[in-house]
């Protein structure tokens, strides 16, 4: 869906010619100039970076899990060629949820309690054993094996990957995001989200991302964003910010759960949210540019199973 969602943005701007590499088990990619097939015995890393040395400029899609989306960064900075994602150091601390905590915490920015799994188990007589805990992979995207329970099924289900995880309270309350860009500290929030997100028993699962559902919330999010430019002066690119909201006492709290440097599910949805293309908004930054166009916040949702309404 994003793949499609940024080829169909990019094959309406002038003089863009578009390369996609596509596994052959998927289905082609249409609003696409060139398509290299890449089937299960090929070297894949080999072949993106023929394709990078190919291209002016490169756009990753491609999650943070197992490394991924940093080496691919990584390969398109030192091609010297024009990267319209994130930076290498974004992508270091944004794509591993330990250092995202750490860097939140530093800079003073609410974000919800962590803790490295082997740590929270050695201490886990010091926990609430009556609350719900949530384990996430320190590098995974999305909700992709995620353990959601008491102490006790986590500290069952950690047993063989503790090494490889982060354990949170289960925050109750809204699930929110919102989709930003960033040059050099300016922050421009795009729109404002509302995660639909079922649970299945010890599971969650992400349905939907309904765009501009949580507007009440936008200046609590333009805070935020602001916030997480300040913290990294030299941030740049888009970026899906994932938030829990709850309200106690009849106060509103926000806390930031995930910060994602690359396109997110929002995506999909955003230019039709916007009424502007975003892909525009994408070469803006890399003219060294962040003053887009008057855009609209229109509401639109985005099914995971790949309805836009």
């Amino acid at each position: 869906m994003m793949r499609d969602a940024v080829l169909r943005d990019f094959s309406t701007i002038a003089d863009v010619q578009l390369i996609c590499p596509r596994d052959i088990r998927l289905p082609s990619p249409s609003h696409c100039d060139e398509v290299v097939n890449i089937a299960y015995e090929d070297d894949l890393w080999e072949i993106w970076q023929r394709e990078i040395d190919a291209a002016d400029a490169v756009l990753p899609l491609a999650p943070e899990s197992n490394g991924t989306l940093l080496r691919l960064t990584q390969m398109v900075e030192q091609s010297g060629k024009l990267l319209l994602g994130c930076h290498t150091e974004a992508v270091r601390i944004f794509g591993d949820k330990w250092l995202t905590f750490q860097h939140l915490k530093r800079h003073q920015i609410p974000t919800a309690e962590s803790f490295l799994a082997l740590d929270w188990l050695n201490q886990s007589d010091a926990f609430d054993s009556s609350i719900e805990w949530i384990a996430k992979p320190i590098d995974g995207a999305g909700a992709e094996a995620m353990y959601l329970g008491d102490l006790a099924y986590l500290t069952s289900c950690l047993a063989s990957c503790a090494d490889s995880y982060l354990v949170q309270p289960f925050m109750d309350g809204l699930s929110a995001s919102f989709c930003m860009l960033s040059r050099a500290g300016e922050v421009t929030v795009l729109s404002a989200n509302q995660q639909h997100i079922l649970r299945q028993q010890k599971h969650l699962k992400l349905q939907a991302c309904e765009l501009n559902a949580m507007l009440e919330h936008m200046p609590a999010f333009e805070l935020l964003a602001h916030q997480i430019g300040i913290s990294m002066p030299n941030l740049f690119g888009y970026m899906g910010v994932d938030v829990q909201i709850q309200q106690n006492q009849g106060k509103t709290h926000y806390a930031i759960l995930d910060i994602n440097p690359r396109l997110t599910t929002s995506y999909v949805g955003l230019h039709q949210a916007m009424q502007v293309n975003p892909a525009s908004c994408l070469l803006s930054l890399a003219n060294q540019e962040l003053q887009l166009p008057a855009f609209a916040h229109q509401r639109v949702m985005v099914n995971i199973e790949g309805a836009l309404n």
